[in-house]
């Protein structure tokens, strides 16, 4: 589990880096982002910035689960 949330974390910090997510979001601007997530730059961040402790297969494994979870609740678009 500490695997997991190590690449979560990872991916958390990606976001932040690249300005995908903000600790002051906008809430006029709520509408769908053009931003498109890119899987294997954040494989690659969180193997070579980040350290994590995973290959580059169980990553991309944690991170299109994930997405697939947050289409399936709604939270992201395809």
């Amino acid at each position: 589990m500490n695997l997991i949330r190590d690449a979560l974390l990872a991916e958390m910090n990606y976001m932040e880096k690249t300005g995908l997510t903000s600790d002051n979001p906008n809430p006029e601007s709520e509408s769908e982002s053009n931003v498109e997530l890119d899987i294997n730059k954040m494989v690659e961040y969180a193997l070579n910035e980040e350290k994590v402790d995973l290959t580059k297969d169980e990553l991309i494994e944690i991170y299109d689960t994930e997405i697939e979870y947050l289409m399936f609740i709604g939270v992201a678009g395809e």
